[in-house]
């Protein structure tokens, strides 16, 4: 796939329509910040042979424009222009207005039987037919590993899978349930991992740290990835994954704390049960039929503060271990606003 890239200077405030024409390719456009966020257009309303983005310059600084086709092995000759505007509207990701791709990963019966969990398979069981029943996903964009089918491989085959199909206004999901570790860096400290410890999912017969998902996530480009971990130290993951624009995530327990079995929800995780909840529309507050990235980190909020935690010192959730630590939700909208649209239904 051919790419074309061309700069210019831009002042805040400033109002431009960027548009590439082609009648011998569809054509695709990225307008690059000089913060590094992407903004990115296939077919502006719908025309296959325009790419266009109208925006009011969010920072002062050097813009790139780069100038593509959206299938590879095609090119052909285009015209780009860039036009003042007197008004346009200031970029805001929209989410939900694509296709939702998911990796829904569980595992309950790990090798041997010391490490075994309940439930946890079932819930990316639910986590998966909560996205179609409740969103719209389409069942066939959808990937499900449970027990042995989820190990490093087929994680790995499962995202390159979803990361040659999907489209930048399109939506991903990767959940999982199951165990999660640390281990010492042996590297030391950064400023990701200031205490010098990666955080890992237990995939099946073999570790993911946190830096190994982050690479995997940069081969998915898509307008929004939302990542759910239910698993035991979780948190860690939020400082490597949520570190693009477009990124959120949703971890059932600090870095240094871990997850509790939902028992009495018939569940592997408190996280998995809230998150089924809040796609069936219990978390469209305004019930305008879209959700939200604040309204979904509300709910999951108010529910882990209810049913998590009593309302009794004595009762409160303790977790395992020498930390012996409170188990809070962690969320990290950083990679997108409070109000972009995640999911209709």
């Amino acid at each position: 796939m051919f790419e074309d890239a061309y700069s210019f200077a831009g002042e805040q405030g400033d109002t431009l329509r960027i548009s590439v024409r082609s009648s011998e390719f569809d054509t695709y456009l990225r307008l690059i910040t000089p913060a590094g966020e992407a903004i990115e257009n296939d077919d502006f309303e719908g025309n296959v042979s325009e790419s266009a983005v109208e925006i009011s310059l969010p920072e002062s600084g050097r813009y790139r424009v780069v100038v593509s086709s959206y299938a590879a092995a095609t090119e052909g000759a285009y015209t780009l222009s860039a036009t003042a505007l007197e008004d346009a509207p200031l970029y805001v990701q929209e989410g939900g207005s694509g296709q939702i791709y998911g990796i829904f990963a569980g595992i309950s019966d790990y090798p041997g039987s010391d490490s075994d969990l309940s439930y946890t398979d079932q819930d990316a069981v639910r986590a998966r037919d909560a996205l179609i029943n409740g969103v719209g996903m389409a069942p066939d964009n959808g990937i499900t590993l449970l027990n042995e089918q989820a190990t490093i491989g087929n994680m790995r085959d499962a995202i390159e899978r979803i990361a040659a199909r999907i489209r930048p206004e399109d939506t991903f999901v990767l959940f999982y349930s199951g165990h999660g570790s640390r281990v010492e860096r042996s590297s030391g400290p950064t400023s990701s991992d200031p205490d010098g410890i990666d955080e890992t999912i237990e995939l099946y017969g073999g570790s993911v740290l946190d830096d190994e998902l982050s690479a995997l996530f940069d081969s998915v480009n898509a307008g929004t990835s939302l990542l759910v971990l239910d698993s035991c130290f979780s948190g860690g993951f939020a400082k490597d994954i949520v570190s693009r624009p477009g990124r959120m995530g949703l971890f059932s327990s600090e870095e240094d704390v871990t997850s509790q079995v939902a028992a009495k929800f018939r569940a592997g995780g408190y996280l998995s049960v809230f998150f089924e909840e809040a796609l069936q529309g219990f978390a469209d507050f305004d019930e305008n039929g879209e959700l939200t990235a604040l309204e979904l980190s509300e709910y999951l909020h108010d529910r882990f503060r209810h049913d998590v935690k009593s309302k009794g010192l004595d009762d409160y959730v303790l977790t395992g271990g020498p930390q012996s630590g409170y188990q809070h939700l962690v969320v990290d909208r950083g990679g997108v606003g409070p109000y972009n649209v995640l999911f209709n239904h």
